[in-house]
């Protein structure tokens, strides 16, 4: 079916950001930073600063993992990102607790955005879940409709990415203000350059950690 063939060019657009994340991580996770600060060092450092002393940090096993929890007010790193000092961790560790503080500073712009960020990681399982019905029942039009959902996501990231320039700029003073060297500061810029499509890979990514969490579970 044609459709097919579309849904699956359009898929290439989160696979091939998911890549760049990819390719991203392994550059600049092997490089330490000049603080040798872990990413839950610096996360706690910006969020103590800002008067969040009991905010948690917490570890969540798998890759890519990392992220604020709005709801319980948590945020989640990866395991390397939580342990290691590397120039990756501080970025991610940096920009996420950067994050937190706008949204519990009552910033309403990146407050609606998180609000609507996480609609879109139900509506992405969502579409998942439609893409397989159409699958099992060769339904033209569920195709269509996950075409139209997948492809509405897709322009959404694209819209928002002015608000995610916005934290990573705040971040980048942050580290700054953590006496990052300057050295490390653009090879930061450089990965947030990447993490600004990082919306577009979690299409990818939710769907790797799902496979990874099974596979995981089956172990024990």
């Amino acid at each position: 079916m044609n459709i097919l063939y579309l849904l699956l060019a359009v898929y290439l657009i989160p696979l091939i950001a998911y890549v760049l994340i990819v390719h991203t991580y392994k550059k600049y996770n092997t490089e330490n930073n000049n603080k040798e600060l872990s990413g839950f060092e610096i996360a706690r450092n910006i969020l103590d600063k800002h008067n969040l002393e009991d905010m948690y940090i917490i570890e969540k096993r798998g890759m890519f993992t990392d992220t604020y929890d709005s709801k319980q007010n948590v945020i989640r790193l990866s395991t390397p990102v939580f342990h290691e000092e590397s120039v990756y961790s501080l970025a991610v560790a940096s920009y996420l607790a950067t994050k937190s503080y706008l949204y519990n500073k009552q910033d309403k712009t990146i407050k609606t955005k998180i609000i609507v960020d996480n609609f879109i990681n139900i509506l992405i399982t969502f579409i998942y879940l439609l893409l397989l019905v159409g699958i099992i029942i060769n339904s033209l039009p569920t195709y269509k409709v996950v075409l139209f959902l997948l492809i509405s996501v897709i322009i959404y990231n694209l819209l928002t990415t002015p608000i995610e320039d916005k934290i990573m700029q705040k971040s980048l003073k942050e580290l700054k203000n953590n006496k990052i060297s300057d050295k490390n500061i653009e090879k930061i810029k450089s990965i947030y350059s990447i993490m600004r499509i990082n919306g577009l890979a979690q299409m990818v990514i939710s769907l790797s950690n799902l496979y990874y969490t099974i596979k995981e579970d089956a172990k024990k």
